[in-house]
């Protein structure tokens, strides 16, 4: 019998490690470009010109799902008494109410190290802000005056002077003495994409245990012939 590393296998063993090699590979490069598809388009919807924000949600609606992360332009007068600060880790994200109507939403415009708000000194009020739309949170934790620990219209209605929409929006440039808000929660793409490239990830990989079997099998074949005694 032929041992399984005897120098006659070596073409069957290179030809069988070079195929499941190779489907493996492509595999990973398939299911990768899967990814890369899906960043793509998330990237993409959260970069997508900002649609204006009576077209996305309106006065007394539910917080529309689909619409999550996408950017914004919210336009209308700054409510500077309305002001808020949300504990963020070691610093506060600084929330104003923009009024449009008779309704108001809230914008984070950006963080500091301390509750303190210094914008309004000579500023004007007249709001026109580019952001990401976000859903209003919840919370059972009381604001410690304007302090709050979330961004929840529960605890803000109180500094507001009118009903606010189901919704908060995270701006995409601060002012020049905040620094930004890191990037919120952005819309995911959706489920069909890059589905294709993970089923020809899968196919690659069912080729590749394919290549394994058959490889094993003619390794199998071949030591189990005797060797031709010479005369």
């Amino acid at each position: 019998m032929i041992a399984a590393l005897h120098p006659r296998l070596w073409g069957v063993h290179a030809l069988g490690l070079a195929a499941v090699a190779a489907a493996v590979i492509l595999g990973i490069w398939q299911w990768n470009v899967g990814d890369g598809r899906k960043s793509t388009q998330s990237h993409e919807y959260a970069h997508a010109a900002p649609a204006p924000l009576a077209s996305v949600i309106a006065p007394g609606a539910s917080f529309p799902a689909s619409e999550f992360g996408r950017p914004v332009r919210v336009t209308g007068q700054w409510v500077p008494s309305s002001t808020v600060f949300v504990h963020a880790g070691s610093g506060y994200w600084v929330a104003t109410a923009v009024r449009s109507g008779d309704s108001s939403i809230y914008v984070v415009r950006g963080a500091t190290d301390r509750p303190e708000d210094r914008s309004w000194v000579g500023s004007p009020l007249t709001a026109d802000v580019v952001g990401w739309l976000q859903p209003d949170q919840s919370s059972i934790d009381p604001a410690q005056g304007r302090v709050l620990p979330v961004m929840s219209n529960g605890l803000t209605a109180a500094f507001a002077s009118t009903p606010l929409l189901d919704a908060y929006v995270v701006a995409s440039a601060p002012p020049g003495w905040m620094t930004a808000v890191p990037e919120p929660t952005l819309p995911k793409a959706d489920f069909w994409t890059g589905l294709r490239n993970w089923l020809y990830a899968i196919e690659w990989w069912f080729f590749a245990c394919f290549a394994a079997f058959i490889w094993s099998r003619q390794v199998r074949d071949m030591t189990a012939t005797p060797v031709p005694s010479e005369s």
